[in-house]
């Protein structure tokens, strides 16, 4: 069960890497963001992710470790 957790926080981590979750953070924003809009709001959280690594990776790796782990010790114990 922690595989699938891993997993699926690894998810989630994707999916804000590629900017689902773009539009909820800049409808809590200050209001100085807001007067910028969110088409360049948008452009600029694109750009600064490009300079960030890829965090999401190791919870992909671990979780499948873990899954594998899982599977292996249910069907040989």
């Amino acid at each position: 069960s922690a595989g699938f957790v891993l997993l699926c926080l690894g998810g989630l981590s994707v999916m804000s890497y590629l900017g689902a979750f773009d539009m909820f953070s800049y409808a809590f924003s200050k209001k100085s963001t807001k007067k910028e809009g969110y088409y360049n709001y948008s452009i600029k959280n694109k750009e600064s992710k490009k300079n960030k690594r890829n965090n999401y990776i190791p919870y992909l790796v671990v979780a499948s470790l873990f899954i594998l782990a899982a599977i292996i010790i249910r069907l040989f114990l």
